[in-house]
């Protein structure tokens, strides 16, 4: 498919380098990534070589293609495997973004409400207010007809 085409485009000399350009989401932060693709850099991949090599029960491969052709699939399969990965942090990134944004947006909905809130409590406290005083002016009005 399309990492078999890059391979081969790169193979061919098209290219001298392809690089990836991603998000990677760090907590509630993210930032920009670049790895570089192709040629290969295993940086990130020293001192799992020893893990790796380790023999597992003496067992013969299960497939005996030749090495051209191995290293073919192998290196198709890196890529994809890069690609996908790069695919993935930038989506958890983009899911990070639109959460940090949903819960700033939630924020501010509450203090928006319990302002409002409090509004309508100080409003409705104005009103019981002024009908207590039309209600006291009123009984000290008919109690005392004359001061009127």
């Amino acid at each position: 498919g399309a990492v078999s085409a890059l391979g081969r485009r790169f193979a061919t000399g098209d290219f001298t380098r392809v690089v990836m350009v991603f998000t990677r989401a760090s907590g509630t932060e993210w930032r920009v990534t670049r790895r570089s693709l192709l040629p290969f850099d295993f940086a990130p991949y020293r001192g799992q070589e020893k893990a790796a090599s380790a023999p597992r029960h003496n067992q013969a491969p299960l497939h005996n293609l030749p090495s051209l052709e191995l290293m073919r699939h192998l290196i198709d399969e890196f890529i994809f495997g890069e690609i996908m990965q790069a695919t993935v942090e930038s989506y958890a990134a983009e899911h990070t973004a639109r959460l940090t944004t949903m819960d700033a947006a939630d924020r501010n909905i509450e203090r928006k409400l319990d302002e409002l809130e409090l509004a309508a409590h100080q409003s409705r406290q104005s009103e019981i207010t002024a009908e207590l005083l039309d209600i006291v002016t009123g009984v000290e009005a008919l109690m005392h007809p004359g001061n009127a």
